[in-house]
C-alpha cells in the first residue's frame, strides 16, 4: 500500500512538472516556473485530488523544475538533480508536494542541512544517505552494520543469531557477498533447529 501511494504521488510530480515544462519548452533543463504560471485546469486534471485548495497548494508553493530525477529505494525516494541548486529545487518542490498527500520528509534527510565546512582538527561527520553512511571526502556510501560485536562469553541463541544477522543494511547491494554469506548461515541454522530459544553450534557461532 505504501509503495502504491508513493508511485502515485510521484506520478502526480512527473505530471505536474511536465505542465511546467509544456510552458517553458525552450529554458534549460535546469530552470524552474513559478507555479502560479501553471493552468488550474491542467492542473486538475493530473491531481490526485483534484479539489481548489490542492490546486492552490500546487500553484503557491516552491517553484516547479522542469526536469527532476527521482529514483525509489524500497520506502524510501531519493530525488536528485543537475546541479547542487538544481537538486535545491527539485527537493523542495517534490517535498511540498509529498507534504500535501500528508507524507513528510525528515528533514535529516536533506542534504543541504548538512555541514559544508568543517575544520582540519576536527574528525569527519559521516550523514546518513539511503540508510547508509555517506563519506563526503571520498563520495563514497558505506553499508552499515549496527550489531554489537561478539564476546566468546555470550550465549547465541537463533533469536538472538537472527538479530545480528539483519544487522547488516544493504538495500543496494553494495556488499551483497555478504548478505549472501549471512543469508547462507541464517539457513543453515533454521536447518538445525526450529527453536528461536535454542543455543546455536560453535560452528555457526564462529561463521
Amino acid at each position: 500500500m505504501l509503495e502504491t501511494d508513493i508511485n502515485d504521488m510521484s506520478d502526480e510530480i512527473y505530471q505536474v512538472i511536465l505542465i511546467a515544462k509544456a510552458r517553458e519548452p525552450s529554458r534549460p533543463p535546469t530552470s524552474t516556473v513559478p507555479g502560479w504560471n501553471l493552468p488550474t485546469e491542467d492542473l486538475m486534471n493530473v491531481l490526485l485530488c483534484p479539489t481548489n485548495d490542492n490546486v492552490d497548494w500546487n500553484r503557491f508553493g516552491p517553484q516547479v523544475p522542469i526536469v527532476i530525477s527521482m529514483v525509489w529505494f524500497v520506502d524510501d525516494v531519493y530525488i536528485g538533480g543537475l546541479s547542487r541548486s538544481h537538486t535545491i529545487d527539485c527537493y523542495s518542490f517534490a517535498a511540498h508536494i509529498y507534504e500535501g498527500h500528508h507524507k513528510l520528509f525528515d528533514p535529516n534527510k536533506n542534504f543541504t542541512s548538512w555541514v559544508d565546512e568543517q575544520h582540519q582538527d576536527q574528525p569527519e561527520a559521516l550523514k546518513k544517505l539511503l540508510g547508509y553512511l555517506f563519506r563526503r571526502s571520498s563520495d563514497l556510501l558505506h553499508a552499515v552494520y549496527e550489531a554489537d560485536r561478539l564476546s566468546e562469553e555470550d550465549c547465541i541463541t537463533k533469536r538472538k543469531a537472527s538479530s545480528y544477522l539483519l544487522s547488516l543494511y544493504d538495500p543496494l547491494g553494495l556488499v551483497l557477498e555478504h548478505t549472501m554469506v549471512g543469508r547462507l548461515i541464517w539457513r543453515k541454522i533454521t536447518e538445525a533447529t526450529t527453536d528461536w530459544d535454542a543455543k546455536i553450534t560453535d560452528d555457526h557461532r564462529q561463521q
